[in-house]
């Protein structure tokens, strides 16, 4: 794996998904469930984006950002949550992180242009 691009993903939020449910469910999730958790905290080994929008609707914003970290980074849009997959912005970034070669990742680079039209901006977290 090369890289993780997550469009309005609460990662971090283990606990609070329908999967976290159903661990909690099965016959040994007390015994599994600090490990389970404490792994989700993880950073992820590969170049992550997290690309996020405070107007989502579904899933709390915070939940879906990255901490900060080399080769880690959050991008805000404006969005609705089942919007991302086609908002102009977010295609912009998913875009950007693809075009990258592998082992030359860099942080998505704001233009003029992008912030203007799409409004693109990055998260400070």
């Amino acid at each position: 794996m090369r890289q993780v691009i997550t469009l309005a993903s609460p990662l971090r939020a283990f606990h609070a998904s329908s999967l976290g449910r159903l661990f909690r469910s099965g016959p040994h999730a007390q015994e599994a469930m600090p490990e389970i958790l404490a792994r989700a905290q993880e950073p992820v080994p590969v170049p992550t984006t997290a690309i996020v929008s405070r107007s989502d609707g579904i899933v709390a914003w915070e939940s879906c950002t990255e901490k900060p970290g080399p080769q880690r980074e959050t991008i805000e849009v404006r969005s609705s949550h089942c919007g991302m997959g086609h908002h102009p912005a977010a295609l912009l970034v998913v875009a950007d992180r693809l075009a990258q070669a592998e082992g030359a990742w860099r942080p998505f680079r704001e233009s003029v242009r992008s912030r203007a039209l799409l409004a693109a901006r990055r998260v400070g977290m």
